[in-house]
């Protein structure tokens, strides 16, 4: 389903954004995976009740199709490149 490309550069999206955060100053409020309740209300609720490697692959497709479509991450020359765009939509 997913693109070699978006296979090889999503490890390191999840990496930066770590499993779990609810940090008081960030306005997305509780994030898995780098997946905001702000955005995605019910699916970082449905995310926060299971185990990290399940959490993640409700995560992967909503960058898939939210973030790395979008941007047409896969049209660029290389994987730096594409990994650029696509972290950086991710951070915006």
């Amino acid at each position: 389903m997913f693109s070699d490309r978006f296979n090889k550069c999503l490890p390191f999206v999840f990496q930066q954004e770590g499993w779990k955060s609810d940090d008081v100053g960030d306005p997305g409020g509780l994030t898995i995976w780098g997946i905001c309740a702000r955005d995605y209300p019910s699916q970082v609720s449905q995310m926060e009740g299971m185990p990290q490697e399940q959490a993640k692959e409700i995560a992967a497709n909503i960058y898939w199709h939210d973030f790395w479509l979008k941007v047409g991450a896969d049209d660029y020359t290389d994987s730096k490149n594409s990994l650029l765009v696509f972290d950086t939509a991710v951070n915006c």
